[in-house]
C-alpha cells in the first residue's frame, strides 16, 4: 500500500460522497448511543433489572450518583460533536471527535454493564461505521483506544473480564480481533480512495474535454457574433469585394457615405465610384496586393457618390486569405475625410494667414517643452532675431546669450521664476542680432500644465517693439520740449509776482546797504550795526538768489532725474514763486501739509511743474467769483502704506459732469485763451512717475485735481 500519512485522502472521497449528509448521520449515529446508554443506565439503576435476570455475562446494579454521571457523559459525547458540526476548518478533526465519542460510548456501554456488553464487539461496529467516510487513520485511532481500554480493565477491574481469563494474554487476545479489523477497514480505505480517484480522473478528463468543446464552440460562436457586429456597428465603412473589385457585402456605414442600398451597390465595382484621376493608380495598387508584392495599402482619393458629389476617402485596402469553403476576397476600410480635408485646407490658410499677420504685426511665437528643451520658433521670430530657420539649432543657452548683456539677469531670474511658479511672465528686455544691431522685445509667456498640475511647456509670443521704442523716445523728447515751453509760458505769466519776488530782497539789499554806509560814515562808526546790516545784506543776497535759482531750474532743458525728495518741500518752493500773483488776483493760498509724509522718488523740476500747474488753473478757475471767498488749499497727506497724495482744492466754477472724461486728453481745455496741453502733460509725467492724476467736484463750489506718487526707497534714491 501507498499510504499518504501527511494529506487528508478523503479530499475527492468527501466531494464523491457528500459527507455533509454523512457527518449529519453520524451525529444521528452518537444520539441514538446516548439513548442507549440512558436507556440501559435507567434499566441497570432504577429498575435494578441485573438482580432480577442474572446473567453469565455479568449484569451488575448500578447507583444513582454512577447512573447520572454515565448520562451527563454520554450527553456530552453526542452534544460537542453535534454544536461543532460544520465549525471546525479541519474536517479530519471533527471525524477524529466523532471516533473519539463513539468510543467513549464503549467505555460507557462496559460501564454501565458491568462488562456484559463486550467493548471490541463495539468497537467493530464503529469501525463499520466510519468506512464511510474512507479514513484508514480512525480505525488505527480505535485500535489504540481498544489498548488502553482493555490495559485499563485487566489491571482495575480484572472481575470484568471474563472470556480468556485473568492474565496478560487476555489483553492480546481482545487486540487481534480488533487489529484485524483495523487492517481491513484500511485496505478497505485505500481501495474505496483508489476507485474515487478513478473515477475522478475520469469524470475530469471528461468534463476537461466537453467544457473545452463547449468552449471552442462558444468562441467561434462569439467570434462570429462579434465580427457581424463590427461589420455592422462599425463608424467607418467596410467593404468586400472579390478579386475583380465588385462588391460582395458592404455595411451601413458604408452604404450610407456613398448613398446607395445594398443592392444597388453590388452591381458595381469600386473603380465605378472611383474618380478617373485615381482610377489608374488605384489599380496598379491592387494588382500588387494580388501578386503579393504588398500585404496591404493605404490610399486617400475621391469618391462619386449617388447624387453626383465628390467626398474624400481614405481607404485602407487588404486581402483576406481563403478557406477550402471560401475563395480569398479584398476587405477595405473606409472612411469619409470630407470634412478633415477641408479643416486641412482651412488650416493651411489659417497658418498662411498667421504668418503674414505675425510678419505685419512684428510678432513671432514660440514654445519651450519642459522635460526635453526642446524650443520650437516661428519663421517670424527667426527674422526678428536675424537668424536663419534653416541653420540655427534652437536651445536655451543661445536664447540667453542674445539678450543684451544688461538685460540678461533680469531676463533670465524672470524667466526662471516663471518655471518655477508655474505662472505666466510678461517682460521687456533688448536683444543683440548677429550684425551688432540692437532691438527692443516684448515677452508674454504662458505655462501649459497636466492633469497632475506638473509643468509640460511654456507658449508664447515675441513683438518686436523697437518702433515703438522708438516713437516713445521721440514723443518724450517732444513731450519735454513742450513741458518746457509750458514752463516758459508760465514763467511769463508769473513775471510781475517773479519781479516781485526778486525785487524784495534787492529792495532791501540796497537798504541795508545805505544803512551800513551810515553806519560807517559817522565820527564814531558803529561797527556792530554795520555788521548786522551787513549780513542781513548777505541773507537777501542769498533769497534773491535762491529765487533765480529755482526759475532757472523750471526754464532749464535737462533730462529726467528722479530722486528722493520732500514733497512739502517741492509744494513750498512753488508756494513762494506764486504767492504774490494769488494775492494780486485776490486768492486766499493755504497749505495744510502732513508733517509725517514720507519721501517719494520724482524728478524735482517735473513735479514742480506739475504742482504749478495745477494752482495756477485753480486760481484761473476763480478769477470769475464775485459772490464768495477766492480760496485755495494745498493738502498733502500719507495715502496708504506706499504713497503720498497732493490735493490742490479751489473755489471756482467747478466741472462738468460730461467734461471729467475728457479733461486729461491733449488739446481739450476749458478756458477761452488755453493749449489743452498742461493737464494732459501734468497726467503723462505723473504716470512716468508710476502714480496717478485725477479731478473730483467739491461738494461745494469748485474742483479738487490730486495726485499720488510712490515713496521712494534709500536704494533707489542712491
Amino acid at each position: 500500500m501507498n499510504l499518504d500519512f501527511t494529506s487528508d485522502i478523503n479530499k475527492e472521497y468527501a466531494a464523491a460522497m457528500n459527507y455533509g449528509g454523512v457527518d449529519r448521520f453520524m451525529v444521528a449515529i452518537l444520539w441514538w448511543h446516548f439513548g442507549a446508554i440512558t436507556l440501559l443506565t435507567f434499566t441497570n439503576s432504577f429498575l435494578k433489572l441485573a438482580s432480577y435476570f442474572p446473567s453469565p455475562f455479568a449484569w451488575r446494579v448500578i447507583g444513582l450518583r454512577e447512573a447520572l454521571g454515565a448520562i451527563l457523559v454520554g450527553w456530552s459525547a453526542a452534544l460537542i460533536p453535534a454544536l461543532l458540526r460544520g465549525k471546525i476548518r479541519d474536517h479530519y478533526v471533527w471525524r477524529v471527535l466523532v471516533t473519539v465519542a463513539l468510543t467513549t460510548y464503549s467505555y460507557l456501554f462496559v460501564f454501565v454493564s458491568g462488562g456484559s456488553i463486550e467493548m471490541h464487539f463495539h468497537f467493530f461496529m464503529i469501525m463499520a461505521l466510519l468506512v464511510i467516510y474512507s479514513d484508514w487513520r480512525l480505525g488505527w485511532i480505535v485500535l489504540v483506544l481498544t489498548a488502553l481500554h482493555h490495559v485499563i480493565l485487566n489491571y482495575l477491574q480484572p472481575q470484568w473480564v471474563y472470556f480468556y481469563g485473568r492474565n496478560d494474554f487476555s489483553v492480546v487476545a481482545h487486540l487481534i480481533p480488533v487489529m484485524g479489523s483495523a487492517i481491513f477497514t484500511t485496505l478497505l480505505c485505500q481501495n474505496n480512495r483508489r476507485a474515487v480517484e478513478v473515477l475522478e480522473d475520469t469524470k475530469r478528463r471528461l468534463e476537461h474535454d466537453v467544457l473545452e468543446r463547449m468552449r471552442t464552440e462558444e468562441a467561434l460562436r462569439a467570434s462570429e457574433e462579434r465580427w457581424r457586429a463590427v461589420f455592422e456597428n462599425s463608424a467607418i465603412g467596410v467593404a468586400l469585394t472579390d478579386l475583380n473589385g465588385r462588391f460582395l457585402a458592404t455595411n451601413s456605414a458604408y452604404q450610407k457615405m456613398l448613398g446607395y442600398t445594398e443592392e444597388e451597390i453590388r452591381k458595381l465595382t469600386f473603380l465605378d465610384l472611383t474618380h478617373e484621376d485615381y482610377r489608374e493608380s488605384n489599380w496598379e495598387f491592387i494588382t500588387e496586393l494580388l501578386e503579393g508584392k504588398r500585404k496591404e495599402f493605404q490610399i486617400e482619393k475621391q469618391y462619386w457618390r449617388k447624387d453626383g458629389s465628390l467626398i474624400w476617402v481614405s481607404n485602407n485596402v487588404s486581402v483576406v486569405p481563403g478557406t477550402e469553403n471560401m475563395p480569398r476576397f479584398i476587405m477595405a476600410l473606409s472612411e469619409d475625410i470630407t470634412a478633415r480635408k477641408r479643416a486641412d485646407e482651412e488650416l493651411r490658410r489659417s497658418e498662411a494667414y498667421l504668418a503674414e499677420a505675425q510678419r505685419l504685426s512684428h510678432t513671432g511665437s514660440w514654445a519651450w517643452n519642459f522635460s526635453t528643451g526642446e524650443v520650437f520658433w516661428s519663421r517670424e521670430l527667426f527674422r526678428i532675431f536675424g537668424l536663419d530657420p534653416e541653420r540655427t539649432a534652437l536651445n536655451i543657452d543661445l536664447i540667453k546669450k542674445l539678450r543684451h548683456p544688461e538685460d540678461r539677469p533680469f531676463a533670465e531670474q524672470t524667466f526662471d521664476t516663471a518655471v518655477r511658479e508655474k505662472r505666466e511672465f510678461e517682460m521687456e528686455s533688448r536683444i543683440v542680432l548677429p550684425d551688432g544691431s540692437i532691438k527692443h522685445v516684448h515677452t508674454v509667456g504662458h505655462p501649459a500644465v497636466n492633469d497632475s498640475d506638473d509643468l509640460v511647456e511654456f507658449v508664447g509670443t515675441v513683438i518686436d517693439v523697437t518702433e515703438r521704442k522708438q516713437a516713445e523716445e521721440g514723443l518724450r523728447k517732444a513731450q519735454a520740449e513742450l513741458a518746457h515751453v509750458i514752463r516758459v509760458m508760465t514763467m511769463g505769466e508769473l513775471a510781475t509776482s517773479i519781479a516781485h519776488e526778486i525785487n524784495q530782497p534787492l529792495s532791501a539789499i540796497v537798504t541795508n546797504g545805505n544803512a551800513c554806509l551810515r553806519w560807517l560814515a559817522g565820527d564814531s562808526p558803529n561797527l556792530d550795526e554795520a555788521r548786522e546790516a551787513a549780513r542781513r545784506i548777505i541773507r537777501d543776497g542769498n533769497r534773491a538768489g535762491d529765487v533765480i535759482a529755482r526759475i532757472r531750474a523750471l526754464l532749464r532743458k535737462t533730462d529726467t532725474d528722479k530722486a528722493r525728495l520732500d514733497i512739502n518741500q517741492t509744494v513750498q518752493e512753488v508756494v513762494i514763486l506764486i504767492q504774490d500773483d494769488a494775492v494780486q488776483k485776490g486768492v486766499a493760498l493755504r497749505m495744510e501739509l502732513a508733517a509725517d509724509v514720507l519721501p517719494v522718488l520724482g524728478d524735482r523740476v517735473q513735479l514742480q511743474q506739475v504742482i504749478l500747474n495745477l494752482v495756477m488753473n485753480g486760481i484761473e478757475a476763480m478769477s470769475g467769483v464775485t459772490d464768495r471767498s477766492r480760496d485755495l488749499l494745498i493738502r498733502s497727506r500719507q495715502h496708504e502704506s506706499d504713497k503720498v497724495l497732493v490735493a490742490v482744492q479751489d473755489s471756482g466754477v467747478g466741472l462738468q459732469s460730461e467734461s471729467l472724461d475728457h479733461l486729461f486728453k491733449a488739446f481739450f481745455t476749458t478756458k477761452p485763451k488755453g493749449m489743452g496741453m498742461g493737464l494732459a502733460i501734468s497726467r503723462s509725467i505723473i504716470e512716468a512717475h508710476g502714480g496717478k492724476l485725477w479731478a473730483v467736484p467739491n461738494d461745494g463750489p469748485g474742483a479738487t485735481f490730486q495726485f499720488t506718487l510712490h515713496v521712494g526707497n534709500k536704494e533707489e534714491g542712491t
